[in-house]
């Protein structure tokens, strides 16, 4: 009676171990990733990384996983296990570059994502903008039956913000300032 008593008390405790391992095993599997790409500094607040399909800002790096920031502004909770064998991508900061921007003027009807990802590609097209950093839209505000963009380009001299507002706008017709 006692040998039986024994052996559930003994399956018992095996279960609940077992039960208990297996969150253990992911949660230990994360945090031991998570140290070895914070010690090989692929993973630090602030860089924009690319990694599968995945495109952003870190903007918090857990014990178990990043908050990275999509360009959409959605936040993104990735655990380490699933980045541990991706290829990150980091954009590299190049000091010589200087942000500039450039206002665009366009009509409320051409103002469509259709449109926009067009003067985007042409602003990149440009020799004048960094190919390391994708221009972003900054502000975009709506006067009368006008759309006004700011964009931020990146440029190695001030003075080629210039050069990208008149070509842009030679080639999409456009009415903007910098």
């Amino acid at each position: 009676m006692i040998i039986a008593q024994l052996y559930n008390l003994l399956m018992l405790i095996s279960i609940l171990i077992l039960i208990a391992a297996v969150p253990a095993f992911y949660l230990l599997r994360d945090f031991i990733f998570g140290i070895y790409l914070k010690i090989q500094r692929k993973i630090t607040i602030g860089n924009h990384v690319v990694f599968s399909d995945l495109e952003g800002s870190i903007v918090k790096a857990g014990p178990f996983g990043i908050d990275l920031v999509d360009k959409y502004n959605d936040l993104k909770t990735i655990p380490y296990s699933k980045i541990r064998t991706k290829i990150i991508t980091k954009q590299v900061s190049n000091s010589h570059l200087h942000k500039q921007i450039i206002t665009f003027q366009l009509p409320a009807t051409n103002a469509t994502n259709q449109h926009l990802a067009q003067l985007l590609k042409c602003i990149i097209n440009t020799p004048w903008q960094a190919a390391s950093i994708v221009p972003t839209i900054e502000n975009r505000t709506t006067h009368d039956d006008k759309v006004n963009l700011e964009i931020a380009v990146f440029v190695l001299k001030k003075d080629h913000a210039y050069k990208i507002n008149d070509l842009v706008s030679r080639v999409l017709n456009l009415n903007n300032n910098i």
